[in-house]
């Protein structure tokens, strides 16, 4: 209703522009930029309005609300889209009026999410290359995300998705814009399974209860499935599928289905889904034999999932204001950075797990033996000064080297049986990604599993 409103505002103007340029010599050519149907609307509106045809009161035809309503219907009966934007835009320009930009929205949260996913991609890479974790499909899956994502946006940002006014910008952005539009909604169908996908195989890492991973490799099939139905609707909604961009000025031949159907459709699946993937794990915890303290953290680390559903569903809120005529350039402008803002946070929640192993087996590690060498170095120094002997300076720092290269063993592997295990087995690259959790017992029966029965469970996927 906002939009609207504005739009009749600008549209009062042309009265008083277009009927003042005509009758001054030196703005004829302005008068003839103006399409001609928006010419007779203002013609046989003006008159029925209480501002005075014959002075043109510039002010009070920009204020009157009736006129503009009327201005407006006027052109909407009788007018092209074409015509339409283009009295708009012409009103606008003589009004003072400058359409609404979001650019500076759209940098802010480019920059902002851009540097927190490249954040958490590092961290995730960290690990791999200290050689905390082993690389499998769960990470190559978030890196296909994280580059088609870096790569959209940028390009999105860079070639017209910046939130402004439908009716300032020229046909051929117009048709760019929803050009866009559309390859962000095959990107957003890709990602969020992908996104989806790498959540389940880190998953599939950690538990090695047979029935759960029954549970989700079923999710991953029905995840795959799902996306392949969606992306058949997308590119099938339209005949032909450039009408998707072109048919907005009513002069290309073709059909739509409902485009809002399709995306709130596949927007109702897709949240289900993510509260279904955020209940799996959490499910599992619960069911487990742990310390208070310890379930709590797990289930937070887990349970940061919640922060991917709270934006789809803002992002749906979005969805549904973004579909209402007139308002595609704009609105459609925060369905497009919701959709990035989504991205995002499933790159983040994804990488959060790689992020408590660098923090917890690498730099609190590190930071602690840097620490400790520091302190012994003061004591060393003092030894030195009063007993002006070197043995004690050359048994402590073995010691804590001795613990320390122990306890970075561990963390290698992760402290865990699964993972022990694994290694004496075939050498299977498969990681407990929950940092030091793996010495809790991660049976799912609620007691630790012994390395017999983890053996059994655990299969080469």
């Amino acid at each position: 209703m906002l939009l609207r409103r504005l739009q009749i505002q600008l549209l009062g103007l042309l009265a008083a522009a277009t009927l003042a340029a005509a009758t001054t010599v030196g703005n004829i050519t302005t008068a003839t930029k103006i399409p001609k149907c928006a010419l007779r609307c203002l013609v046989e509106e003006l008159p029925a309005s209480t501002c005075p045809s014959t002075t043109l009161d510039k002010h009070c035809i920009c204020k009157n609300h009736d006129l503009r309503r009327a201005v407006y219907d006027c052109l909407t009966l009788k007018c092209s889209v074409r015509d339409n934007f283009a009295a708009i835009n012409i009103t606008a320009t003589a009004c003072g009026v400058e359409p609404v930009s979001t650019v500076d929205i759209s940098i802010e949260f480019y920059a902002t999410f851009t540097t927190l996913t490249v954040i958490f991609i590092s961290a995730r890479m960290a690990t791999k290359i200290a050689g905390i974790s082993t690389w499998w499909w769960d990470d190559t899956t978030i890196v296909i995300v994280f580059i088609i994502h870096m790569a959209t946006s940028l390009a999105g940002m860079l070639w017209g998705m910046t939130g402004t006014d439908i009716w300032a910008l020229s046909p051929a952005q117009i048709n760019r814009f929803l050009f866009i539009s559309f390859i962000y909604g095959v990107r957003y169908f890709v990602n969020m399974a992908l996104i989806k996908a790498s959540i389940l195989f880190g998953l599939l890492r950690v538990f090695p209860n047979k029935n759960f991973r029954r549970v989700l490799w079923g999710t991953q099939i029905f995840n795959l499935l799902f996306t392949l139905a969606m992306l058949g609707a997308w590119f099938g909604q339209c005949q032909p599928m450039s009408f998707y961009w072109l048919g907005w000025d009513g002069e290309h031949e073709g059909s739509c289905v409902d485009k809002k159907a399709v995306a709130l459709a596949h927007a109702g699946i897709h949240l289900s889904l993510d509260v279904w993937i955020l209940v799996l794990p959490i499910n599992q915890i619960a069911a487990l034999n742990l310390e208070k303290k310890k379930k709590v953290g797990a289930v937070l680390m887990f349970g940061v999932g919640i922060f991917l559903t709270i934006v789809c569903a803002l992002r749906i809120n979005a969805l549904v204001d973004g579909t209402r005529p007139r308002s595609i350039s704009t609105r459609g402008f925060w369905t497009a950075l919701w959709s990035n803002i989504e991205n995002s946070v499933g790159i983040m929640v994804a990488c959060m797990p790689a992020m408590r192993i660098l923090f917890t087996q690498l730099i609190i590690p590190k930071i602690r033996e840097s620490m400790g060498e520091r302190r012994h170095s003061v004591a060393s120094s003092t030894a030195h000064s009063k007993a002006g002997t070197t043995s004690t300076c050359n048994t402590r720092p073995n010691t804590y080297s001795h613990h320390s290269r122990g306890r970075s063993l561990q963390q290698v592997l992760n402290i865990s049986d699964i993972e022990l295990i694994g290694e004496r087995q075939d050498e299977r690259e498969r990681d407990v990604e929950l940092g030091d959790m793996g010495d809790l017992g991660l049976g799912v029966s609620g007691k630790k599993e012994s390395p017999a029965t983890v053996v059994a469970q655990e299969r080469p996927l």
